[in-house]
């Protein structure tokens, strides 16, 4: 009773208590083989008030039909989750394998995605999503006033202001950055280029950050990619080329093309792409997915042996 009272109040307010924009990271490494030494190896989560999280719940219980995204994104959606994208983009690779055609796949990598959300480029985005002037006023007195400090070990930080950014482990914090990157996967479709099944655009495939382009052509491919670089550069994002793959599967994979670019940098091309945690190989027909689960095992049972 006292929380819904509360949180009634900051509706009424359109402000939140101080300690809610509090918060304090902790880098986590990515990987037990990855070189501590360098910053790029690790990743952060935030910890927060608990209220602050029970808060998010309620926001998400009753103001979810407002951030809705396409049905290309399959990020952090009820009833939806990994499988249903890997499904979709091996159902997309089959039926164009089965024509004789060649699929390209362009994995993009959003460099820092969460880190480097602009606050105000994603309250306007909430806007074109219609959500009520209430708990826009929380979301904009929220994210003004955040501050963190980085805990290492034993030692803590000065106090930062967070000027940019969602925090991770927010509840809230994923499903506010697919709102904030849906207008990519909508200038993909309005654009006429990737692939379609009986008329229906599936050229992409998105899980929060992680872009996979399908288009059938390679000159399709090139414009698709400049067209996400226009829409993130809208938004004070941009595509870290280090980390994106080119891949063929198709009838030509073998044949040699010229490699794409990322505002100007070459994009590599692999004979095997990892994809939410999969791998998909090369090759003339869209053959079944590997899961790193599974190819960790079987390395296991190897050395065993």
């Amino acid at each position: 009773m006292i929380l819904a009272l509360l949180f009634n109040a900051m509706l009424i307010h359109g402000v939140v208590p101080s300690m809610f924009g509090v918060g304090i990271i902790i880098p986590l490494i990515k990987g037990h083989n990855m070189d501590g030494s360098s910053s790029d190896n690790y990743r952060d989560i935030t910890l927060s008030v608990h209220i602050c999280k029970v808060l998010e719940m309620c926001i998400l219980d009753i103001y979810g039909n407002y951030f809705f995204t396409s049905d290309l994104q399959f990020g952090f959606k009820k009833h939806v989750g990994c499988n249903h994208a890997l499904y979709a983009v091996q159902s997309v690779l089959r039926h164009f394998t089965n024509c004789n055609s060649t699929v390209n796949l362009c994995a993009l990598d959003m460099s820092k995605a969460f880190d480097t959300v602009n606050h105000f480029a994603l309250f306007m985005k909430c806007m074109d999503h219609n959500v009520p002037i209430a708990l826009l006023n929380i979301l904009v007195n929220w994210y003004v006033m955040c501050t963190a400090v980085m805990q290492w070990y034993n030692a803590f930080s000065d106090v930062i202001c967070l000027q940019c950014g969602v925090r991770h482990g927010g509840v809230l914090s994923p499903v506010l950055f697919t709102v904030y990157v849906n207008d990519v996967i909508m200038a993909l479709s309005a654009s006429g280029y990737g692939c379609y099944f009986y008329g229906m655009f599936v050229g992409c495939c998105m899980y929060a950050g992680d872009l996979l382009l399908l288009p059938p052509s390679l000159c399709d491919l090139q414009l698709m990619i400049d067209i996400c670089s226009a829409e993130l550069e809208g938004i004070d994002m941009c595509l870290n080329v280090n980390k994106s793959q080119d891949l063929r599967i198709g009838k030509w994979h073998a044949r040699k093309v010229n490699r794409f670019v990322i505002n100007g940098s070459p994009v590599e091309f692999v004979a095997e792409m990892k994809y939410l945690g999969w791998y998909i190989p090369s090759g003339n027909l869209a053959m079944p997915f590997v899961s790193v689960y599974i190819i960790c095992m079987a390395t296991f049972v190897c050395k065993m042996q």
